[in-house]
């Protein structure tokens, strides 16, 4: 991510006097993953910050069914469409691992 700081430069403008307002950028790297443990107790790693915040994929199963659903008549699925609110429950609410199985039954079309 790249945000810029509006700032006064440290030297004055020789025409002017005054100080130059410029914009300095100031940037950070997000990293997002699934992983559940800890890398360290510390939370630090080569300056890196790691915030870990509970995820529960508990009570989502019918609305990962409606997004497949979607999905699968979006991308050219008859009406015979694979039962997806169990493909949610057999992947445990896995969006990623769902659609991987649900692009292998597209094509098996």
């Amino acid at each position: 991510m790249v945000t810029f700081i509006d700032c006064q430069s440290k030297e004055p403008d020789p025409d002017t006097g005054e100080r130059k307002l410029i914009r300095r950028p100031w940037t950070t790297t997000v990293f997002h993953i699934s992983q559940t443990e800890l890398l360290d107790s510390t939370g630090r790693i080569d300056g890196c910050v790691f915030v870990f915040t509970e995820f529960s994929s508990y009570g989502m199963a019918g609305d990962i069914a409606a997004y497949l659903e979607r999905v699968w008549h979006a991308e050219g699925g008859n009406g015979n469409g694979p039962d997806f609110a169990r493909l949610a429950k057999d992947c445990r609410n896995n969006v990623r691992d769902c659609l991987g199985r649900l692009e292998v039954e597209l094509m098996a079309l």
